[in-house]
């Protein structure tokens, strides 16, 4: 996350005002995916999946990962399900260690997410691929310096949100 983007042809200075608006568009698309009939677990939220339209409504593109979850024919629970690989470094602790998935590893994804929008860095950019799969595992999230341009309250309120998505426990996220 650059300080401008240009959108329709047009820069634009995108300010503290605008990217608290694309971190809340970004959960309310999260939201609506996580909240249907039976939730939709993207399974690759990442900042190049999303589509900013002019007005900075966010929109999730790229479903080639996505996972319709089950529901118990008795309880009516979604079921977890697991994904064979975790490539990358934007993935949850639960996916590098092959355990049973659920709607959660998104909001993990979504917490790298954030971290951009907060830090206007990638997370984990001065790491390997297989350096930032052994801090995840290990429970390491990146340290998160906020810029000087962001309001302390803004600033206060985002940062917890962003330790709160990087729980380790995706019960607990």
């Amino acid at each position: 996350y650059s300080e401008s983007a240009t959108i329709w042809g047009q820069t634009t200075r995108i300010t503290e005002g605008m990217r608290t608006r694309r971190a809340l568009s970004m959960a309310r698309a999260v939201e609506t995916l996580h909240t249907y009939k039976s939730p939709i677990v993207h399974a690759d939220i990442q900042a190049k999946q999303l589509l900013i339209s002019p007005s900075g409504t966010i929109k999730i593109n790229d479903f080639n990962r996505c996972r319709f979850m089950a529901r118990h024919h008795d309880t009516n629970v979604p079921c977890s399900f697991r994904i064979p690989t975790a490539p990358g470094k934007m993935r949850s602790p639960e996916e590098y260690k092959y355990e049973e998935l659920d709607e959660k590893l998104d909001i993990y994804a979504v917490a790298n997410v954030l971290f951009s929008i907060l830090t206007k860095r990638k997370a984990w950019e001065n790491r390997s691929s297989s350096e930032t799969k052994s801090l995840v595992k290990r429970g390491f999230v990146p340290n998160i310096n906020v810029p000087m341009d962001v309001s302390e309250s803004t600033k206060n309120d985002l940062v917890d949100l962003n330790r709160r998505a990087y729980t380790g426990d995706p019960q607990q996220r």
